[in-house]
Formats: structure tokens, C-alpha cells, sequence
């Protein structure tokens, strides 16, 4: 039985995400003592010491909570098929047209806050690398942060705060984990929808669902667009009018249709 189900609270998570990025640190030394050389954004070293990070974190957590990975991913007993085959075209909608216009939002933020050459590099080598990249970005990424935000440190703010409270702390602090300034509004808008599909489903795999997909649209996105990996700067380039409002018309009814599907509960209509 779950134990401690107030910890964390905001300062706790926090702290947590500090621990994490210290592990992650501490084992991209001892891979560089081993010999292991990689660079900011390699989807293949970076990623399994980001895993491993993880892994031992969870780990941590889940023996003080007296938790285990059923109970995190899964509080009700609506199977992971139903959920996927109930929201996956609601989140289509949604997400399919967020990429676009929250790809403008972040051109906006590079025109006030421009990327340093290193930023531009790492995110061009994370989403460059072929299978790797797909691998480490759209599907053990959404896994990873969906476990850490919104199965523990989400799932223990509905302890301690309200709901509002809740969706917007832990989206803040997932936002933070970013650690950009261009992708700080991109990432509180996505956490504030993966946090909010958790409190109406009670569930990690609707939002596991939404992540994959933003991530995977973004990876579509990136490649169409095929931008220049010899450049070391990003020139912002914004969408058409007409893109935009086609983007924003769709995530609109996407949203719609989320709210009409998840109306009470989830447990209740799906």
C-alpha cells in the first residue's frame, strides 16, 4: 500500500529534479572517464544516461512511497487499448495542429531570447539521429517524464494542493526540467494538457498517448522541413496566417472533443 502520498510537494520535486540532473552529471563524467565521448543532444549515450538517471531515481521514489509500477501507471481498471482507441483521434486533432502553432510560439521566443549556437546544435543532433532519435524522443522521453511528472510529482500535488494548483505547479516544474528559455511556454502549455488528461483518466497512458504523439509530429515536422544541420543558428521562420488558423480550428476541436469524451470521468464514458 502506498505510503507517504503527500511527498512530494513543490520544493521536494524540486530538490528531486536537482538529485536528477546532479545523477545525470555525475554519470556523464564517469562515461567520459570511460572513455565514452558524446555531445549535448546525442540521442544515443545521453540517452541511456538520462534512462539510467531515471532508473535510479524511480527507484528511490517508489521504495519511500512503498509503490510500484502498476499502481503508478494505472489507478483504474480501464485497459491501456481503450484508452488509446478512445482519445487517440481527439488528440490527433489536438496535437496535430498544436505543432504548428506552438512552433510560432517558440519562434517568437527565439526573436526576444535567441538560441546560443550550443542550444541549436544539441536540439539539431537530438532530432537528427535517425532511429535513435525516434527511439529516445517518441517513446522513452514521453515514458521517462510521464512517469516522473505526472505519476509521482503530479499524483502527490493532488495530495497537497488543488487540482488548478496542481496542473500548474507541475507544469511549471516541467517546463523548468526543459532548462530553455525558447521552449519554457511550448512545455507549460503541453504539460498543463498531459497533466490534465491524468486527473480526468487517473491514468499515465493517456498522457504517455498525447506525448508520443506531440513528439512524434514534431519529429515529422523537423524532417519535412529538413532544416540545415551545417547552419549554427536558427532563423525563425512563422507560418502563414491560413496555416495557423487551419491549426488552431483543429486543436479546437480536438479539445472539444477531449472534454465531451473525458465528461464526468473517464471511468464513466470510456
Amino acid at each position: 500500500m502506498e505510503e507517504h502520498k503527500e511527498f512530494p510537494n513543490f520544493w521536494s520535486a524540486v530538490l528531486i529534479l536537482a538529485l536528477l540532473i546532479g545523477v545525470q552529471i555525475i554519470l556523464g563524467i564517469i562515461a567520459y572517464d570511460l572513455g565514452l565521448r558524446y555531445e549535448r543532444g546525442d540521442p544515443g549515450t545521453a540517452g541511456i544516461i538520462t534512462v539510467i538517471s531515471c532508473g535510479i531515481v524511480f527507484a528511490l521514489l517508489m521504495s519511500y512511497k512503498k509503490i510500484g509500477y502498476r499502481e503508478i501507471f494505472n489507478q483504474t481498471s480501464i485497459s491501456v487499448s481503450s484508452f488509446i482507441l478512445v482519445l487517440i483521434i481527439p488528440l490527433s486533432f489536438t496535437l496535430g495542429g498544436a505543432v504548428f502553432w506552438i512552433n510560432d510560439i517558440t519562434n517568437l521566443m527565439l526573436v526576444y531570447f535567441p538560441a546560443e549556437e550550443s542550444e541549436y546544435l544539441a536540439l539539431t543532433r537530438l532530432l537528427s539521429g535517425g532511429i535513435v532519435s525516434v527511439i529516445s524522443v517518441c517513446i522513452i522521453a514521453p515514458f521517462i517524464e510521464e512517469m516522473l511528472f505526472r505519476g509521482i510529482i503530479l499524483r502527490s500535488f493532488l495530495e497537497n494542493y488543488s487540482v488548478s494548483s496542481s496542473i500548474v505547479l507541475s507544469s511549471l516544474l516541467f517546463a523548468l526540467f526543459h532548462l530553455t528559455i525558447s521552449q519554457l511556454p511550448v512545455a507549460f502549455i503541453a504539460g498543463c494538457l498531459f497533466a490534465w488528461l491524468y486527473v480526468k483518466t487517473r491514468s499515465l497512458w493517456p498522457s504517455i498517448l498525447a506525448h508520443f504523439l506531440y513528439n512524434s509530429f514534431v519529429m515529422v515536422l523537423w524532417s519535412t522541413y529538413a532544416p540545415d544541420v551545417q547552419k549554427s543558428s536558427y532563423s525563425p521562420e512563422f507560418n502563414s496566417p491560413g496555416v495557423i488558423i487551419v491549426a488552431l480550428a483543429s486543436s479546437t476541436i480536438g479539445i472539444i472533443m477531449l472534454v465531451k469524451i473525458l465528461k464526468p470521468t473517464s471511468g464513466q464514458r470510456l
